[in-house]
């Protein structure tokens, strides 16, 4: 079964093996996901901070040691039409930078550093294949069997390449792989503990797994040392239940997620519909933004001064963005 999963593809007169994965060793919790590829004895693992994607990549096999990094990749759609403008490159031999612009759902940028724990060997770029815009790498390093390569990968959604690199001084200075799992262990324990429930294994697991599906969204755009500015605000899809559970659950959440759809309305005219990567889609009928944005303030959620007589204005601009919005 192994040998019918292996796929071998000629791309531009170069033979690629894609490896099956062991499913029986895959690992996934909050915080953590690891795989195997078994055709290379290649150990996954990625942990995260808010900002930054830390990979440990454990090299088992009899091969070199190398890595992929396919900046022309991604989820969804036809990948040689999604990257319409590329600007990456190289940082040395210790990793690569660069900004993508990405038509998908909405028209965005998003920038990225991604920095390896020790220098390559060798780099070779891919030819492109048309249509496409981001390059991707081959870098090979000298690693014995076992030994394993440490990658971060840092993001930034407003603040371009040097946001990322900020982002990554700020939340991920060292190479600890252990602590860095641990800490987000512990940080996803602090958010699905707010809830102790009762019932047998199965249950809680369910309830629980539904828990974290609940809080991986809405995502913070905000570089470190920002005001928090949440995107991903699919409201059609969660103004019934999903946003009064922030409310009851997660109040000062709750409170920054309505501060975030008045900033979102500011932006763009009216307030969200449906919000990706800081821009709106328009997908949906209706503005599902409203309901969450007056159940907040009617629970005394937001403003998070509880609204006392609205001295500066806060909830009376709110209504105006409201009237505005559903009127105009």
């Amino acid at each position: 079964a192994k040998e019918v999963a292996r796929v071998e593809k000629t791309f531009r007169g170069r033979r690629y093996i894609a490896s099956v994965q062991d499913k029986s060793a895959e690992v996934a919790a909050p915080g953590y996901y690891a795989a195997t590829l078994s055709d290379f004895g290649v150990r996954a693992e990625v942990t995260a901070t808010a900002r930054v994607a830390l990979y440990r990549f454990t090299y088992n096999g009899e091969g070199p040691a190398r890595l992929l990094v396919d900046t022309q990749y991604g989820m969804g759609g036809d990948p040689t039409k999604q990257i319409v403008e590329s600007d990456v490159r190289l940082t040395d031999k210790t990793g690569l930078c660069g900004t993508n612009r990405r038509k998908c759902w909405v028209d965005r940028r998003y920038s990225f550093a991604v920095v390896f724990d020790r220098a390559c060997t060798a780099v070779e770029e891919l030819p492109k294949q048309p249509g496409e815009k981001a390059p991707r790498y081959v870098f090979d390093f000298d690693l014995r069997r076992g030994e394993s390569l440490l990658v971060k990968v840092s993001l930034s959604a407003e603040g371009g390449v040097a946001g990322a690199q900020k982002n990554l001084a700020a939340e991920l200075p060292g190479w600890d792989f252990e602590a860095v799992r641990a800490a987000a262990r512990a940080q996803w324990n602090g958010l699905l503990g707010q809830v102790v429930v009762e019932g047998d294994e199965a249950q809680k697991r369910n309830f629980y797994t539904s828990l974290y599906h609940l809080c991986i969204q809405p995502n913070d755009l905000a570089d470190v040392g920002e005001s928090s500015f949440y995107s991903t605000l699919s409201c059609w899809d969660t103004f019934r239940a999903a946003g009064p559970l922030y409310t009851i659950l997660y109040p000062e959440k709750a409170s920054e997620f309505v501060d975030s759809m008045l900033e979102q309305g500011k932006r763009t005219g009216y307030l969200p519909i449906w919000t990706l990567w800081g821009y709106d889609n328009q997908c949906m009928i209706g503005t599902h933004s409203v309901p969450m944005i007056v159940d907040a303030w009617l629970k005394g959620v937001w403003p998070a001064s509880a609204c006392r007589g609205d001295r500066d204005g806060t909830v009376e601009s709110a209504y105006q963005q409201i009237k505005e919005t559903l009127t105009q």
